[in-house]
């Protein structure tokens, strides 16, 4: 199985996966760029995304530990989470 086929399947299966945020919500909830998000997604030091060719997606899950493992290096804002419960 090739890269590209592997991505593929991954963003077929994005919306029964969790995989729903797309790039510039997940910009917004984390509170940094979309350009300092790419260069992480890049260097491979962001959070786990499913990619394919020019769209990625991100999980809730994913974005909240990225957030909590990288907050001392991340700009300081809170993150907008909506507890209902």
């Amino acid at each position: 199985m090739t890269r590209a086929s592997r991505q593929y399947r991954r963003a077929r299966r994005r919306s029964s996966s969790g995989y729903d945020m797309t790039e510039a919500e997940a910009v917004d909830f984390v509170g940094i760029s979309s350009r300092y998000l790419g260069l992480l997604r890049r260097s491979g030091r962001g959070p786990y995304h499913v990619q394919w060719r020019r769209r990625v997606w991100y999980s809730l899950n994913d974005l909240v530990l990225f957030y909590k493992l990288h907050s001392a290096a991340l700009p300081i804002t809170p993150l907008k989470i909506d507890n209902n419960g």
